[in-house]
């Protein structure tokens, strides 16, 4: 779980600050289902489904999708399906330019209102 939250961090280009990673049954882990993992914005604890069988790469997927959300502190999701915070992720997608800025804008402003879906 270290291994991947470095790689997050990494692909993120960023810092923030997280409690604690671990691993929590969240659910069955069933194909269709939501296979990830769980980001507590206030506790800002990272959970990763036990129950699913991780290959090295979809779990650096989760990660860096749920430091997304720790990162930007929203649970926002974006509408470019290549995207790391795409709702529903998929080997091989990564942090995009625009969930840079999205983030960004988050943190130095985070009154700021904004859907829960980010622009492409």
């Amino acid at each position: 779980l270290r291994a991947a939250l470095a790689a997050a961090e990494a692909a993120w280009g960023e810092h923030t600050d997280i409690a604690d990673v671990r691993l929590a049954r969240l659910n069955e882990c069933t194909a269709g289902g939501d296979r990830g993992g769980w980001s507590d914005l206030v506790s800002r604890v990272i959970t990763i489904n036990s129950a699913c069988v991780w290959s090295k790469e979809f779990l650096r997927v989760v990660m860096a999708h749920e430091y997304g959300h720790m990162l930007a502190g929203s649970p926002a999701h974006s509408l470019d399906r290549h995207s790391v915070m795409f709702y529903r992720l998929a080997r091989g997608q990564r942090v995009k330019p625009a969930d840079l800025a999205w983030a960004r804008v988050k943190r130095e402003r985070p009154t700021i209102l904004m859907p829960n879906l980010m622009p492409q």
